[in-house]
């Protein structure tokens, strides 16, 4: 849900609310969101420890998306370049 919560603040802020709020809701009909679980958690502990022991922190948020992409294996969607300094996940931007 960490990534819901972004993408509305994102879209919030957004002179198009409303055709991206629509879109949003539209979408969570049809897609599965991963939870975060016991090793989720364990997987964040280990990334902002990473991130603290070399300098490089970045927003809680962030944390937890960067921790759940490295479970899951799977990329993140963002255009937020501190993303790449989390080793173990792909950054892909849009």
């Amino acid at each position: 849900m960490v990534v819901v919560g972004e993408v509305d603040f994102g879209i919030r802020q957004s002179r198009h609310y409303q055709r991206y709020a629509d879109w949003l809701d539209a979408n969570l009909k049809v897609v599965e969101i991963a939870l975060i679980d016991r090793e989720v958690a364990h997987v964040y502990g280990a990334v902002r420890l990473e991130l603290k022991q070399a300098g490089t922190p970045i927003p809680i948020n962030d944390t937890w998306i960067a921790a759940m992409a490295r479970h899951r294996q799977l990329p993140v969607v963002s255009r937020d370049g501190h993303l790449d300094v989390v080793s173990g996940i792909q950054r892909v931007s849009w």
